[in-house]
């Protein structure tokens, strides 16, 4: 809705007037479409439907959705390494991330250099930014607001724009005759050739390993264990694995849940722990795992099975090959 509103600010009020008239059934057939979904949207969220509480908006995670939406991930730290050190994770790729950074930096500089003459020309550059920052102020405001987890992929709509910009400053670049400009250029094109490499077959950048975790709760449900999963229901349910919100006689959803809720609920044969900071945001199930005596028995990338039985801890390659 902002971006329409954007756009129709930005194309003027007698065009805009002039669209509105010659398209009154279009018009009035999207805004029908947009208030039913407007009634759709106010009554899930009276049956409680909101976004989940798991998570929340803060600066950390917008600086890294800049980081992962620029293409300079793969030059960092991974993921699961980030989660485990924050930021400090960082310290020993800077020296990468400058080059990388100060590359892409001249890249948007001549991108903005030569957008900025022409917007001028053409009286564009004030409602062209209104139309970029409006939408994505808004999305960042409500979910603030609401205590939602913004991801990169909910900035999914600002790449073309991202990509025009880059695409703009390497032909500014490279139709220049100044050495500095064409170094910046072949650094920027190669350290993002090698950043794609990276997260394509770095280990650092491998994901999140719900196949194996499933495998062995399966295992453990199959031979009438009770298992404990702190972890995504969606992806679970996706690999086979019948997780609901609800408990189980062999299955409980566990979702950052406090100390107190633990006790009272039937004492697992597992226990499946990924992402601490998001599904474990309160070390309620670490606690309790540590205190009644289990041990890691397996661990995959992001996640940790936790058995009682199991005193001793294997490794990734021994635990792939059961």
């Amino acid at each position: 809705m902002t971006a329409v509103l954007g756009s129709l600010l930005l194309l003027g009020k007698e065009f805009t007037r002039t669209i509105l008239q010659e398209n009154r059934v279009s018009v009035a057939a999207w805004l029908a479409l947009i208030g039913a979904l407007g009634v759709y949207y106010l009554w899930t969220i009276s049956l409680g439907a909101v976004p989940t509480s798991i998570g929340g908006t803060g600066l950390s995670n917008l600086v890294y959705i800049v980081y992962e939406q620029t293409g300079l991930a793969g030059l960092g730290p991974g993921r699961l390494e980030l989660r485990e050190g924050r930021f400090s994770s960082f310290l020993r790729y800077i020296p990468g991330l400058a080059l990388a950074s100060l590359a892409l930096l001249v890249v948007f500089v001549a991108a903005g250099g030569f957008l900025a003459g022409r917007a001028k020309r053409l009286k564009l550059s004030r409602w062209f930014a209104f139309l970029i920052v409006l939408p994505f102020s808004v999305i960042v405001i409500a979910a603030w607001a609401g205590q939602a987890r913004l991801l990169g992929r909910h900035f999914t709509p600002l790449y073309p724009f991202l990509l025009f910009g880059l695409a703009v400053g390497t032909d500014q670049l490279s139709i220049r005759n100044g050495a500095p400009g064409k170094i910046a250029l072949r650094a920027f094109l190669g350290l993002l050739l090698f950043s794609s490499l990276q997260i394509r077959f770095a280990p650092r950048h491998v994901r999140d390993d719900y196949r194996s975790a499933t495998a062995e709760a399966r295992r453990a449900v199959q031979s009438q264990g009770l298992v404990w999963w702190a972890a995504d229901r969606a992806t679970a349910n996706y690999y086979g694995l019948p997780v609901a919100a609800s408990a189980s006689p062999t299955l409980v959803s566990l979702q950052s849940p406090f100390a107190h809720e633990l006790p009272v609920l039937p004492e697992p044969d597992m226990i499946v722990r990924s992402k601490p900071d998001v599904y474990d945001g309160h070390a309620a199930v670490l606690a309790f795992a540590l205190g009644r005596g289990y041990r890691v028995a397996h661990l995959f990338p992001a996640f940790e099975i936790w058995e009682r039985s199991r005193p001793s801890l294997a490794s990734p390659a021994e635990s792939a090959g059961r």
